[in-house]
């Protein structure tokens, strides 16, 4: 399962729809059985509080808030659609490996569950 939750207000929250949405998108990913695996620390760190995420789930946060979740949470359609742009563009943004996240996850792999720098 994959949570994200805010720093601030303006950032998502925890939210099923996170979740769903990363599961749905990446069905077919090599990547998806460890995410499965990783669950909420896919985006987060284990042992610390929801605000503290891993460097993916600092990365994604670049492109979805909270009130892009609380403005479209009543339409699907656009939600889901929001949170497939927030993905796709966080695929091709950097990890601290310098490979991009779409690389590591067509790779089968998954962020380390570690604190950002």
């Amino acid at each position: 399962a994959v949570a994200i939750v805010g720093l601030s207000t303006d950032r998502a929250t925890a939210v099923p729809a996170f979740n769903k949405q990363w599961t749905a998108t990446y069905e077919k990913s090599p990547a998806i059985e460890a995410a499965k695996e990783a669950k909420c620390n896919l985006c987060h760190v284990p042992d610390e509080k929801k605000s503290v995420r891993n460097a993916y789930g600092v990365t994604l946060m670049k492109f979805v808030t909270k009130d892009d979740y609380n403005n479209l949470k009543s339409d699907a359609d656009a939600l889901k659609a929001k949170l497939e742009d927030a993905f796709k563009k966080a695929e091709a943004e950097k990890a601290p490996s310098g490979e991009t996240w779409g690389k590591l996850f067509e790779a089968g792999k998954v962020p380390e569950p570690v604190k950002a720098p």
